[in-house]
């Protein structure tokens, strides 16, 4: 058993919910930022489990993370995955399955996707372990309340570094993948982001997680930006 966890904010038409019919309402939970929020959500998806937490998308994912119980499997989704893609064609649900049954197992605490909708995106393996920065959106992990994030916006990457450090390794899923809406959409958890704010927050990670974290500049669109990879060698555990 598991939970699907959707944290949103002022996106009511909740795209992700299109591609998770096959999956019981009672499973999925949505998390928003307060009563009104509250309000306005479950006129639209009462079947569902809303849930109130707190405004900020790290402080919302925290609040779902410590929601649950240590031990529990999320699945977390944002709410504005476009479609899903699997090599194999699966059913969503048997695909998700199949990747929580796998994480189950292992050892390790978080599985993650490659984030395109690349038809021709292939890979010989189905499940590699290594130091794969997680990309939010979409990705399942075994619930650790010790494991809190600090950085927003790259509070993604964070998780990702988190569970590396405490396992040693993450598992990446080569056959699902996924689209989702560019940050451009009104609306969201992230919607306060602005390119100041993103270097303020990727300097933390790149300070607080140095050991682990190398980074290079960039140029997009004449704004400057800094991308944070995992460091081919990492401490170990």
């Amino acid at each position: 058993m598991y939970r699907i966890a959707i944290p949103t904010y002022q996106r009511y038409d909740l795209i992700t919910l299109q591609h998770l019919g096959r999956f019981s309402p009672k499973d999925i939970y949505i998390f928003v930022a307060d009563e009104t929020e509250y309000k306005l959500y479950s006129k639209y998806w009462y079947e569902y489990n809303i849930i109130i937490g707190v405004k900020g998308i790290c402080n919302q994912r925290n609040f779902i993370t410590n929601y649950f119980d240590n031990g529990d499997i999320i699945v977390s989704m944002d709410d504005d995955i476009q479609k899903f893609i699997d090599r194999k064609d699966r059913l969503l649900k048997d695909a998700i399955d199949d990747c929580v049954n796998y994480l189950k197992n292992s050892k390790y605490g978080l599985l993650s996707f490659p984030p395109t909708d690349n038809y021709y995106f292939n890979r010989k393996e189905e499940y590699t372990t290594g130091s794969y920065l997680c990309v939010g959106v979409f990705h399942i992990y075994k619930n650790d309340k010790s494991l809190q994030l600090t950085c927003d916006f790259v509070e993604d990457y964070e998780r990702a570094v988190l569970f590396i450090k405490r396992d040693g390794a993450v598992v990446r899923n080569w056959d699902l993948t996924y689209k989702h809406t560019p940050h451009n959409r009104i609306g969201g958890l992230a919607e306060q982001r602005t390119n100041d704010k993103l270097i303020l927050n990727t300097n933390k990670m790149l300070y607080k997680y140095s050991e682990y974290l190398s980074y290079k500049y960039l140029i997009r669109t004449n704004v400057a930006q800094l991308k944070l990879n995992i460091k081919k060698t990492i401490p170990d555990v």
